[in-house]
């Protein structure tokens, strides 16, 4: 019987309170069988990439949140239907912190949905590149780092999160100096964005940041980020990320 209810909760405190079995106990029992879910505390990175690391950091940048309820908790926050860039984010992860993570639906009549990490080191990673005050949308941006694999790993975690590129390239953030970062980088590349605020104060709502690109260097960007994922060793590309119909 605790067999069953592990594998549906996944919860030895959960099990417990059905079963009235004590937690040390189920754990000697279901360990003895193979079936418990032993969990390894990250304290490391496995995968050095630069790359890969950037990829995560923008990706957290743009959608990511985290707090605190009885552990360390941090989300990157998704469209449930968005099937390809979820399994790339179980992936990175993965591949970074040797961490397996699953989806949550954080609304059941809508798409809101998160991947959901359980872990101190992973929780204070992004402090390692970004800084951000309690209100992270509208204070998020990174720090002086330079490392050109690192930045453009940013830039497509950022672009697959709140960045639009279709025929035109535009990235949208709460955050001012995360939206003038992404311009920077862009001119890096060679790109000449414009930047435009969407005032929305009279709604008392924040204002909306905006970079944008031309449409041939939407598509010279379009065609570098694509590149950038298969140095990754990722199959998809960025319209099938961001569910993109091919024309």
């Amino acid at each position: 019987m605790e067999t069953e209810l592990y594998k549906k909760y996944s919860s030895l405190r959960k099990v417990s309170q059905e079963t009235g079995i004590p937690v040390s106990t189920l754990w000697y029992r279901l360990s003895k069988k193979g079936v418990l879910n032993k969990k390894i505390k990250v304290t490391k990175i496995h995968e050095n990439s630069n790359l890969l690391t950037g990829l995560y950091i923008g990706l957290w940048a743009g959608d990511g949140s985290r707090y605190y309820d009885k552990g360390f908790i941090s989300k990157i926050h998704i469209n449930k239907n968005d099937a390809d860039l979820i399994s790339l984010i179980q992936e990175v992860v993965y591949r970074l912190f040797r961490k397996k993570v699953r989806l949550y639906l954080d609304g059941s009549n809508d798409n809101r949905a998160s991947v959901k990490i359980h872990s101190k080191f992973i929780f204070h990673f992004p402090e390692q590149f970004l800084n951000f005050s309690k209100d992270k949308s509208k204070t998020v941006r990174l720090k002086n780092i330079t490392n050109k694999k690192f930045l453009e790993g940013f830039l497509l975690g950022l672009t697959l999160t709140d960045g639009y590129l279709k025929k035109k390239f535009v990235f949208v953030s709460v955050s001012k100096l995360l939206a003038k970062q992404v311009s920077r980088l862009l001119k890096a590349h060679g790109f000449s964005p414009k930047t435009y605020v969407h005032i929305r104060r009279k709604w008392n709502w924040s204002d909306l940041h905006m970079v944008r690109l031309k449409n041939e260097e939407s598509k010279q960007l379009k065609y570098k980020l694509n590149v950038f994922l298969k140095k990754l060793g990722i199959s998809k590309t960025l319209n099938e990320l961001k569910r993109y119909e091919e024309k």
